[in-house]
């Protein structure tokens, strides 16, 4: 039969494997015992940084930063516009870097609302570079039919807070949960903090909130994402802050006149330094923004999670203040030698044709909006292309269509080129009449694969590994122990 097939992709890689309180540190690490030097990896290309006065720098395209060498003076801070897709900030050197002023990725607090602007959504503060967005207050002027709470928005982010309401009446406990941080202590990959929740907004004369209601504050954005690698000397003495912005203030009056509506409070974010050696006296701070409590709250939680800190050198001779610390026992901050930049060997496969079709850059893989439109005329069995990175040579894929309703078909085919790109075909049926979903992994020993991945999680070994392409997102990866416990790379509390 030659009918039209909508036929989507999404790609799953199975890799199997055989194997906030302050503190004063007085850290002097003489050179470790077999420690390497390390190298930032910088090309050098963006010259020397030495600002005079403040300025907000434009993070670029590829988040990253290839400068040569760093000064940043007594008085100076350098705020960063996030780029479009809002990755972290990557600052390499080639040569010693001196932070006498302020490196600020703070998210900004949420918006506060007052009777002036009651009829007005309250916006959720922005992220700094490679955070999220607090969530939007409550607007009451929609909804304002009785005594009612609205609930506000969520907070952005894989920690992001939530917003619970009750309706019909006055509830017990009112909800605008703070932002957590979610990345793991090793901070590969490198991820910001996660917005806080928007307040709710009220209606009704019992709220005391007259013809307009009552509107919630926005929720804090959460802390930026910071690496920042040299090859020689990081000398710090002034600060670096990757702070929670602090939830806005929502519009409700009680009796004694006091504001009792609550948004949550964007987490901390995240600072990596790594270099050969690490000095200085100054302040690295990453800590939650503060929360508006709400009417009878009784959770305690009055601000942001904290996010976390790494420090990574051969020498240590850092005297400076870090919050959060050691001492929350969170592994908030962790110190070690010089570890890997970045991932820089991520198995990757993708589906790069369709009976002859080019798969877009970004498929979104939905039944409702098909990446690829085969001709009427197509007839099975139809071929498909994948393509492969950081795979061996000689590995078997399989290749699984899903169509909506029906049995699902497979095949195999094995991957021939390189282990840095490779590709391979086969031929599969397709449901001709329904849309389907293409769906290709690989299973491969990890004793043919670059190694950069954490080989203990949680305590125990890993002994596979699963990454999930995740279209319009980033790759997930999966670490499975011996127990067979999986633990997302980003929960991994390595040191």
């Amino acid at each position: 039969m030659e009918t039209r097939s909508n036929t989507k992709m999404r790609t799953f890689l199975l890799i199997t494997c055989v194997l906030s309180f302050l503190i004063w540190l007085a850290f002097y690490f003489p050179r470790f015992a077999n420690a390497s030097p390390f190298n930032s990896g910088s090309t050098g290309a963006d010259g020397a940084f030495a600002p005079t006065s403040s300025m907000t720098l434009t993070v670029p395209p590829s988040g990253t930063f290839n400068f040569t060498s760093i000064n940043i003076p007594v008085g100076v801070t350098i705020n960063f516009a996030p780029n479009v897709t809002n990755t972290p900030v990557t600052i390499l050197a080639t040569g010693n870097v001196i932070i006498d002023g302020t490196l600020n990725l703070n998210g900004q607090d949420g918006m506060s609302v007052n009777p002036a602007n009651v009829t007005f959504t309250a916006l959720g503060g922005i992220g700094g570079p490679g955070g999220y967005m607090g969530g939007a207050g409550g607007i009451a002027a929609l909804f304002n039919d009785g005594s009612h709470i609205i609930d506000a928005g969520d907070g952005e982010g894989s920690g992001g807070g939530i917003n619970r309401g009750y309706w019909n009446g006055i509830p017990s406990r009112i909800f605008a949960y703070n932002g957590q941080f979610t990345s793991n202590s090793i901070l590969l990959p490198l991820i910001g903090g996660s917005g806080g929740a928007g307040g709710s907004a009220f209606t009704g004369i019992s709220f005391n909130c007259g013809a307009n209601g009552c509107n919630g504050g926005g929720g804090g954005g959460g802390g930026g994402a910071l690496l920042l690698a040299s090859t020689e000397t990081i000398t710090i003495n002034g600060f670096i802050t990757a702070n929670g912005g602090a939830g806005g203030i929502g519009y409700l009056l009680d009796q004694g006149n006091n504001v009792i509506t609550g948004s949550g409070a964007g987490s901390g974010g995240a600072i990596r330094l790594v270099a050969n050696t690490l000095t200085g006296s100054g302040m690295l701070n990453a800590v939650g923004g503060s929360s508006q409590v709400a009417i009878n709250i009784s959770s305690g939680f009055t601000s942001g999670g904290p996010g976390k800190i790494r420090l990574e050198a051969n020498v240590f001779s850092f005297t400076g203040i870090v919050n959060p610390a050691l001492s929350l026992g969170y592994g908030n901050l962790t110190i070690s030698l010089p570890g890997i930049v970045n991932f820089t060997s991520i198995p990757m496969l993708a589906i790069t044709s369709v009976g002859g079709a080019t798969v877009p850059a970004n498929p979104t893989a939905s039944f409702t909006t098909p990446d690829i439109t085969l001709p009427a005329s197509t007839t099975n069995p139809v071929s498909v292309t994948v393509a492969a990175t950081n795979i061996p040579v000689g590995t078997t894929i399989s290749i699984t269509t899903y169509p909506r309703n029906g049995p699902q078909t497979s095949t195999s085919a094995t991957l021939a080129g390189t282990a840095a790109s490779s590709s391979g075909t086969a031929n599969i049926s397709i449901s001709q009449n329904l849309p389907n979903v293409l769906l290709v992994q690989a299973t491969f020993s990890v004793a043919l694969a670059a190694n950069d991945f954490p080989t203990y999680a949680e305590g125990e070994k890993v002994e596979k590994i699963r990454v999930a392409s995740s279209y319009g997102g980033v790759s997930k990866v999966t670490l499975i122990t011996a127990s067979g416990k999986e633990i997302p790379l980003e929960k991994v509390r390595n040191n």
